[in-house]
Protein backbone atom coordinates (compact mmCIF):
# COMPACT_ATOMS: atom_id res chain seq x y z
CA UNK A 1 0.00 0.00 0.00
CA UNK A 2 1.24 3.30 -0.73
CA UNK A 3 2.74 6.01 1.85
CA UNK A 4 1.43 8.74 0.64
CA UNK A 5 -1.67 9.64 1.03
CA UNK A 6 -4.37 12.34 0.35
CA UNK A 7 -4.72 14.48 4.12
CA UNK A 8 -8.47 14.25 4.65
CA UNK A 9 -8.07 17.68 6.30
CA UNK A 10 -10.92 19.95 7.27
CA UNK A 11 -12.65 21.56 4.13
CA UNK A 12 -11.61 25.22 3.42
CA UNK A 13 -14.61 26.06 3.48
CA UNK A 14 -14.70 25.32 7.65
CA UNK A 15 -14.86 27.38 10.27
CA UNK A 16 -12.40 27.41 13.05
CA UNK A 17 -14.17 29.47 16.11
CA UNK A 18 -16.94 28.03 17.87
CA UNK A 19 -19.58 29.94 19.48
CA UNK A 20 -22.44 32.17 17.62
CA UNK A 21 -22.02 32.44 13.73
CA UNK A 22 -19.33 30.20 13.82
CA UNK A 23 -18.73 26.49 12.93
CA UNK A 24 -18.95 23.86 15.42
CA UNK A 25 -15.39 22.01 15.12
CA UNK A 26 -17.12 18.48 15.71
CA UNK A 27 -14.69 15.07 15.60
CA UNK A 28 -15.38 12.99 12.69
CA UNK A 29 -16.27 9.44 13.21
CA UNK A 30 -13.86 6.70 11.43
CA UNK A 31 -16.53 5.61 9.22
CA UNK A 32 -16.62 6.01 5.63
CA UNK A 33 -20.30 6.92 4.12
CA UNK A 34 -21.95 6.46 0.76
CA UNK A 35 -24.52 8.90 0.36
CA UNK A 36 -27.35 8.97 -2.01
CA UNK A 37 -30.38 11.38 -2.39
CA UNK A 38 -33.17 8.96 -1.53
CA UNK A 39 -34.13 4.66 -1.75
CA UNK A 40 -35.28 5.12 -5.11
CA UNK A 41 -31.80 7.14 -6.16
CA UNK A 42 -29.70 4.03 -3.99
CA UNK A 43 -31.18 1.63 -5.89
CA UNK A 44 -30.53 3.65 -9.62
CA UNK A 45 -26.88 4.24 -8.47
CA UNK A 46 -26.65 0.72 -7.59
CA UNK A 47 -25.31 1.59 -3.70
CA UNK A 48 -25.99 -2.12 -2.90
CA UNK A 49 -23.21 -3.35 -5.30
CA UNK A 50 -20.63 -0.30 -4.04
CA UNK A 51 -21.25 -1.75 -0.84
CA UNK A 52 -20.33 -5.41 -1.81
CA UNK A 53 -17.34 -4.08 -4.11
CA UNK A 54 -15.91 -1.87 -1.83
CA UNK A 55 -16.03 -4.62 0.87
CA UNK A 56 -14.15 -7.35 -1.75
CA UNK A 57 -11.68 -4.33 -1.80
CA UNK A 58 -11.45 -3.80 2.57
CA UNK A 59 -13.45 -0.81 2.52
CA UNK A 60 -16.19 -0.69 4.93
CA UNK A 61 -18.79 2.01 3.43
CA UNK A 62 -21.77 2.63 5.37
CA UNK A 63 -25.27 3.71 3.51
CA UNK A 64 -26.62 6.98 4.29
CA UNK A 65 -29.80 8.97 2.75
CA UNK A 66 -29.64 12.49 2.58
CA UNK A 67 -33.38 11.89 2.58
CA UNK A 68 -33.25 10.52 6.26
CA UNK A 69 -30.72 13.31 7.78
CA UNK A 70 -31.92 16.56 9.38
CA UNK A 71 -28.89 19.42 8.33
CA UNK A 72 -29.64 21.85 11.01
CA UNK A 73 -27.99 25.60 10.70
CA UNK A 74 -28.17 28.01 13.88
CA UNK A 75 -27.01 30.49 15.97
CA UNK A 76 -24.40 27.98 17.17
CA UNK A 77 -23.58 26.69 13.81
CA UNK A 78 -24.04 23.45 12.33
CA UNK A 79 -25.48 19.92 13.15
CA UNK A 80 -26.18 17.01 12.19
CA UNK A 81 -29.47 14.49 13.19
CA UNK A 82 -31.28 11.40 12.09
CA UNK A 83 -34.50 11.78 11.31
CA UNK A 84 -35.69 11.41 14.81
CA UNK A 85 -33.26 14.43 16.14
CA UNK A 86 -30.56 12.54 17.80
CA UNK A 87 -27.13 13.39 16.65
CA UNK A 88 -24.73 11.89 14.63
CA UNK A 89 -20.92 12.29 13.87
CA UNK A 90 -20.27 12.86 10.28
CA UNK A 91 -18.07 10.47 8.86
CA UNK A 92 -14.03 10.79 8.06
CA UNK A 93 -14.85 10.07 4.43
CA UNK A 94 -18.09 10.18 2.27
CA UNK A 95 -18.27 9.05 -1.31
CA UNK A 96 -20.95 11.34 -2.81
CA UNK A 97 -23.66 9.68 -5.02
CA UNK A 98 -26.29 12.77 -5.31
CA UNK A 99 -26.49 15.55 -7.86
CA UNK A 100 -26.88 18.71 -4.95
CA UNK A 101 -24.11 20.03 -3.28
CA UNK A 102 -26.09 20.99 -0.18
CA UNK A 103 -25.67 17.68 1.74
CA UNK A 104 -22.11 17.61 1.17
CA UNK A 105 -21.21 21.22 1.79
CA UNK A 106 -23.01 20.92 4.79
CA UNK A 107 -21.09 17.49 6.06
CA UNK A 108 -17.65 19.71 4.59
CA UNK A 109 -18.39 21.88 6.60
CA UNK A 110 -18.63 19.85 9.38
CA UNK A 111 -14.82 18.17 8.77
CA UNK A 112 -15.77 15.37 6.54
CA UNK A 113 -14.02 14.78 2.98
CA UNK A 114 -16.09 14.34 0.44
CA UNK A 115 -15.54 12.91 -3.05
CA UNK A 116 -16.60 14.12 -5.20
CA UNK A 117 -16.61 17.60 -3.05
CA UNK A 118 -19.65 19.64 -3.20
CA UNK A 119 -17.99 22.37 -5.36
CA UNK A 120 -17.80 19.66 -8.07
CA UNK A 121 -20.99 17.79 -7.07
CA UNK A 122 -22.22 21.23 -8.17
CA UNK A 123 -20.12 22.47 -10.71
CA UNK A 124 -20.76 19.05 -13.12
CA UNK A 125 -24.92 19.40 -12.48
CA UNK A 126 -23.93 22.90 -14.23
CA UNK A 127 -23.62 21.90 -17.53
CA UNK A 128 -23.07 25.90 -18.44
CA UNK A 129 -20.51 26.68 -16.07
CA UNK A 130 -18.57 23.47 -16.98
CA UNK A 131 -18.94 24.99 -20.84
CA UNK A 132 -17.40 28.22 -19.58
CA UNK A 133 -14.42 26.60 -17.75
CA UNK A 134 -13.42 24.45 -20.11
CA UNK A 135 -14.16 26.99 -23.75
CA UNK A 136 -10.12 28.32 -24.39
CA UNK A 137 -8.48 25.82 -23.22
CA UNK A 138 -7.73 24.17 -26.42
CA UNK A 139 -10.45 21.43 -25.94
CA UNK A 140 -12.87 20.93 -29.21
CA UNK A 141 -15.96 21.39 -27.89
CA UNK A 142 -19.83 21.97 -29.39
CA UNK A 143 -20.18 25.84 -29.78
CA UNK A 144 -22.95 26.75 -27.20
CA UNK A 145 -24.92 29.86 -26.40
CA UNK A 146 -26.75 29.71 -22.97
CA UNK A 147 -30.17 31.25 -23.10
CA UNK A 148 -31.66 33.30 -20.05
CA UNK A 149 -34.87 31.46 -18.80
CA UNK A 150 -37.71 33.00 -19.97
CA UNK A 151 -36.44 34.46 -22.91
CA UNK A 152 -38.52 32.43 -25.33
CA UNK A 153 -39.57 35.39 -27.26
CA UNK A 154 -36.05 36.05 -28.32
CA UNK A 155 -35.72 32.55 -29.47
CA UNK A 156 -38.78 33.00 -31.87
CA UNK A 157 -37.22 35.52 -33.54
CA UNK A 158 -34.95 33.23 -35.56
CA UNK A 159 -32.08 33.78 -33.32
CA UNK A 160 -30.29 30.85 -34.12
CA UNK A 161 -29.64 28.10 -37.12
CA UNK A 162 -31.63 25.24 -36.59
CA UNK A 163 -31.39 22.37 -36.55
CA UNK A 164 -30.62 22.61 -32.33
CA UNK A 165 -30.61 21.13 -29.83
CA UNK A 166 -31.72 22.63 -26.18
CA UNK A 167 -30.95 21.39 -23.16
CA UNK A 168 -31.33 22.56 -19.39
CA UNK A 169 -28.13 24.40 -18.09
CA UNK A 170 -28.22 22.57 -15.26
CA UNK A 171 -29.30 18.89 -15.41
CA UNK A 172 -28.92 14.97 -15.75
CA UNK A 173 -29.57 11.61 -17.77
CA UNK A 174 -30.93 13.35 -21.09
CA UNK A 175 -33.74 14.73 -19.49
CA UNK A 176 -35.44 17.78 -20.67
CA UNK A 177 -32.69 17.39 -23.77
CA UNK A 178 -34.97 18.54 -27.15
CA UNK A 179 -33.96 18.78 -30.74
CA UNK A 180 -35.43 21.82 -32.13
CA UNK A 181 -36.25 22.05 -36.13
CA UNK A 182 -36.96 25.87 -35.99
CA UNK A 183 -36.94 28.68 -33.16
CA UNK A 184 -40.01 28.38 -32.56
CA UNK A 185 -39.84 24.55 -31.24
CA UNK A 186 -36.99 25.98 -29.42
CA UNK A 187 -38.79 28.72 -27.93
CA UNK A 188 -41.41 26.11 -26.97
CA UNK A 189 -38.95 23.89 -25.18
CA UNK A 190 -37.49 26.64 -23.44
CA UNK A 191 -40.68 27.42 -21.83
CA UNK A 192 -40.66 23.61 -20.60
CA UNK A 193 -37.51 24.39 -18.66
CA UNK A 194 -39.99 26.15 -16.20
CA UNK A 195 -37.83 29.19 -15.07
CA UNK A 196 -34.42 27.43 -16.04
CA UNK A 197 -32.15 28.84 -18.32
CA UNK A 198 -31.51 27.20 -21.24
CA UNK A 199 -28.13 25.92 -23.32
CA UNK A 200 -28.26 26.29 -27.19
CA UNK A 201 -25.62 24.10 -29.76
CA UNK A 202 -25.81 22.80 -33.43
CA UNK A 203 -26.71 19.52 -34.07
CA UNK A 204 -23.95 17.41 -34.32
CA UNK A 205 -23.61 13.51 -34.51
CA UNK A 206 -26.57 11.90 -33.55
CA UNK A 207 -27.17 8.95 -30.64
CA UNK A 208 -23.35 8.11 -30.56
CA UNK A 209 -21.34 9.72 -27.83
CA UNK A 210 -17.94 8.77 -26.00
CA UNK A 211 -17.79 8.74 -22.33
CA UNK A 212 -14.62 8.77 -20.65
CA UNK A 213 -14.59 7.22 -17.38
CA UNK A 214 -12.41 8.76 -14.95
CA UNK A 215 -10.78 7.38 -11.74
CA UNK A 216 -8.67 9.14 -9.13
CA UNK A 217 -8.47 12.62 -11.40
CA UNK A 218 -6.88 10.16 -14.63
CA UNK A 219 -8.58 8.76 -17.86
CA UNK A 220 -8.76 5.13 -17.30
CA UNK A 221 -11.06 3.55 -20.15
CA UNK A 222 -13.46 4.97 -22.88
CA UNK A 223 -16.98 3.57 -24.13
CA UNK A 224 -18.97 4.22 -26.72
CA UNK A 225 -22.96 4.90 -26.20
CA UNK A 226 -25.07 4.65 -28.73
CA UNK A 227 -28.71 5.85 -28.37
CA UNK A 228 -32.14 3.52 -29.29
CA UNK A 229 -33.05 3.88 -33.03
CA UNK A 230 -34.57 7.01 -33.51
CA UNK A 231 -33.21 9.03 -30.40
CA UNK A 232 -30.53 11.71 -31.35
CA UNK A 233 -29.81 11.11 -27.26
CA UNK A 234 -27.20 8.77 -26.65
CA UNK A 235 -27.86 8.33 -23.01
CA UNK A 236 -28.08 4.43 -21.27
CA UNK A 237 -31.06 5.71 -19.29
CA UNK A 238 -33.33 6.27 -22.65
CA UNK A 239 -32.77 2.68 -23.99
CA UNK A 240 -28.91 3.08 -25.20
CA UNK A 241 -26.31 0.67 -25.27
CA UNK A 242 -22.65 0.71 -25.61
CA UNK A 243 -19.77 -0.91 -26.36
CA UNK A 244 -15.44 -0.41 -26.14
CA UNK A 245 -13.50 2.22 -27.36
CA UNK A 246 -10.09 2.80 -27.20
CA UNK A 247 -8.63 5.31 -25.38
CA UNK A 248 -5.65 6.39 -27.35
CA UNK A 249 -3.52 9.22 -26.44
CA UNK A 250 -5.26 11.49 -28.33
CA UNK A 251 -8.96 11.06 -26.16
CA UNK A 252 -6.39 10.80 -23.44
CA UNK A 253 -4.97 14.01 -24.20
CA UNK A 254 -8.08 15.84 -24.92
CA UNK A 255 -9.68 14.79 -21.54
CA UNK A 256 -6.85 15.41 -19.34
CA UNK A 257 -7.00 19.16 -21.10
CA UNK A 258 -10.86 19.22 -19.78
CA UNK A 259 -9.92 18.20 -16.08
CA UNK A 260 -7.12 20.44 -15.80
CA UNK A 261 -9.65 23.57 -16.63
CA UNK A 262 -11.57 22.26 -13.57
CA UNK A 263 -10.88 24.07 -9.91
CA UNK A 264 -10.49 20.81 -8.59
CA UNK A 265 -10.00 16.85 -9.16
CA UNK A 266 -12.26 14.93 -10.19
CA UNK A 267 -11.75 11.42 -8.58
CA UNK A 268 -14.28 9.78 -9.56
CA UNK A 269 -16.78 10.31 -12.88
CA UNK A 270 -16.23 11.09 -16.72
CA UNK A 271 -15.64 13.65 -19.39
CA UNK A 272 -18.09 13.14 -22.51
CA UNK A 273 -17.40 13.75 -26.20
CA UNK A 274 -20.21 14.19 -28.54
CA UNK A 275 -18.73 13.45 -32.13
CA UNK A 276 -18.79 15.58 -35.19
CA UNK A 277 -18.02 14.09 -38.24
CA UNK A 278 -16.52 11.21 -36.09
CA UNK A 279 -14.25 13.76 -34.02
CA UNK A 280 -14.71 13.90 -30.19
CA UNK A 281 -15.57 17.28 -29.40
CA UNK A 282 -16.04 18.31 -25.64
CA UNK A 283 -20.04 17.54 -23.90
CA UNK A 284 -19.49 17.77 -20.60
CA UNK A 285 -18.24 16.18 -16.90
CA UNK A 286 -20.23 13.93 -14.37
CA UNK A 287 -19.45 13.47 -10.91
CA UNK A 288 -22.07 11.17 -10.32
CA UNK A 289 -22.13 8.65 -13.16
CA UNK A 290 -23.98 5.00 -13.23
CA UNK A 291 -21.57 2.23 -13.53
CA UNK A 292 -23.76 -0.48 -15.50
CA UNK A 293 -22.34 0.54 -19.07
CA UNK A 294 -18.68 -0.07 -18.25
CA UNK A 295 -19.45 -3.36 -16.32
CA UNK A 296 -22.13 -4.62 -18.66
CA UNK A 297 -20.96 -3.87 -22.02
CA UNK A 298 -16.92 -3.42 -21.47
CA UNK A 299 -16.19 -5.88 -18.54
CA UNK A 300 -14.48 -3.12 -16.52
CA UNK A 301 -14.68 -3.19 -12.83
CA UNK A 302 -14.88 0.93 -12.09
CA UNK A 303 -16.53 0.97 -8.87
CA UNK A 304 -13.43 -2.21 -7.93
CA UNK A 305 -11.09 0.24 -9.40
CA UNK A 306 -12.21 3.42 -7.52
CA UNK A 307 -12.16 1.62 -4.63
CA UNK A 308 -8.25 0.43 -4.68
CA UNK A 309 -7.15 3.50 -5.57
CA UNK A 310 -9.27 5.08 -2.09
CA UNK A 311 -8.07 2.59 -0.47
CA UNK A 312 -4.28 2.50 -2.01
CA UNK A 313 -4.60 7.01 -1.77
CA UNK A 314 -6.99 8.31 0.55
CA UNK A 315 -7.24 5.60 3.54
Amino acid sequence: MSDKRMPLARSSLAGDTQGEGGMRDLTASCEVWILAANRMMARALEVERWVETFAAHGVTLAPRLVSELRLLAGKDGLSLCDAAGDPIAPPRLCICRVYEPHAPRHLELLGTHCQASSRMVGLCYDKAEVTQLVAGSGVPMIASEVVPAFASEHLAQGRFATPAVLKPASGRGGSHVALAHDNGELAYHLDRLIGRPGVVQPVVDEGRDLRVYVVGGEPRYAMERLGRPGDFRSNYSTGGTARPHPLDIELADLSRRVLAALPEQLPFGSVDFCLDQGRPVFCEVNANLGCRIPYEFGGYDLIGDYAEWLREECL
